[in-house]
């Protein structure tokens, strides 16, 4: 964990502060007040104001464990889920089935976790083949499919083909990258995911689709082209 400390020469603004820190992420708070100096002759204080906030540390495109308690009071969803949105609530998806959930803000900090991975620790992945399950279940913006991937660094060099569900089957097609949690070579120190000893986990979480780069040329730099 780490601290950052702010300040504001008003105690309005640092309220303002607050608010919009609990806008975007779940967060804790708590405030105090120290009286700094007084002047009783004009019956006037100087008080300190002091808010301290701690941010639930998880981020979109997290891989997550949650804790049995909570995956039953939302559902029984997953346990294994990504978190694909965040704002004052954690907005999770459980890949393998479509199920999603909404954590609010109240109901993280009573049950509070970390994530087992984040967005740096994805592996970039080549699509070979997209098969839309049986039922192609669908669930809003996402599509359920079992895809057959390697390594995008194992193209050309290996034949270990990896094959899982995933819920970006609406969006991928062979000759794609997509990035995702390797979890076949994970080791994880997770006392959330110890609690389920008969789990077995898949040997990939795909998370998002890579798509190329564009490149900007700047109007000059085309004239000069042109003029080369």
């Amino acid at each position: 964990s780490s601290r950052v400390d702010f300040f504001f020469g008003h105690r309005s603004h640092a309220l303002k502060f607050v608010d919009f820190l609990g806008s975007v992420v779940p967060l804790k708070s708590k405030s105090s007040e120290k009286l700094i100096s007084q002047d009783d002759h004009n019956n006037t204080f100087n008080f300190k104001y002091s808010w301290s906030t701690e941010i639930a540390p998880i981020c979109r495109d997290d891989i997550i464990c949650l804790p049995p308690r909570l995956a039953t009071a939302l559902g029984g969803i997953g346990p294994l889920v990504l978190c694909w949105k965040i704002n004052s609530n954690i907005q999770i998806l459980d890949p393998l089935t479509l199920q999603s959930a909404e954590i609010l803000g109240n109901m993280y900090w009573k049950s509070p976790f970390r994530a087992l991975g984040s967005a740096r620790q994805l592996t970039e992945y080549y699509v070979l083949d997209v098969e839309p399950t049986s039922h192609f279940h669908t669930s809003g913006r996402f599509a359920l499919a079992d895809v057959q991937i390697m390594r995008s660094e194992d193209v050309g060099k290996s034949d270990d083909v990896i094959i899982t569900r995933t819920h970006l089957g609406h969006i991928l097609k062979p000759g794609d990258t997509v990035l995702g949690y390797d979890l076949a070579g994970a080791n994880f120190n997770d006392e959330n995911l110890a609690a389920y000893r008969h789990m077995s986990l898949p040997d990939v979480i795909l998370v998002r689709k890579e798509y190329p780069r564009k490149e900007t040329v700047t109007a000059t730099e085309t004239a000069k082209a042109h003029r080369g």
